[in-house]
């Protein structure tokens, strides 16, 4: 999808590849951190409030920036049982600035997992499955190296 709007969407992680309500949520999930709150009139709290800076205070904002995109998740997406966000520094150096693991028990019964990458420009990526480590999994070997 070309364009360079907030909600656009550059490369998504094909659809097909989730199970039943899964790809719903994960396309709404991305739009939700696409959006900057205050840009629709009707839901001003619809977004994140603000495209993450990172410098050297990643440590104290990582935690702050996942808590705020685990509101929103539990706020706007009533299919969403319960969700763990995780905010790190890219596995990679490229164009993301954080990624953010998202891992949602779903209202189908079923467990979704995700990552997401921001962009030094403000959008929002979704990463292949192959990037994807439960926020669970992240926290369990950073517990596990200390």
């Amino acid at each position: 999808m070309s364009g360079a709007g907030l909600l656009d969407i550059f490369e998504t992680v094909d659809p097909d590849e989730l199970p039943g309500l899964g790809a719903s949520v994960h396309h709404h999930i991305q739009r939700l951190l696409s959006a900057r709150r205050g840009s629709l009139v009707h839901m001003p709290e619809y977004g994140v409030a603000a495209p993450p800076a990172i410098d050297a205070d990643f440590d104290y904002r990582a935690p702050w920036l996942a808590a705020q995109i685990q509101a929103l998740i539990l706020r706007f997406e009533p299919r969403v049982r319960s969700v763990e966000v995780l905010a790190r520094m890219p596995r990679a150096r490229g164009q993301h600035v954080v990624e953010i693991v998202v891992t949602a028990e779903l209202s189908d019964d079923t467990t979704l997992g995700a990552c997401f990458g921001f962009c030094g420009n403000g959008s929002v990526q979704a990463l292949s499955s192959t990037d994807h480590v439960t926020a669970r999994d992240n926290r369990k070997t950073a517990a596990e190296a200390h």
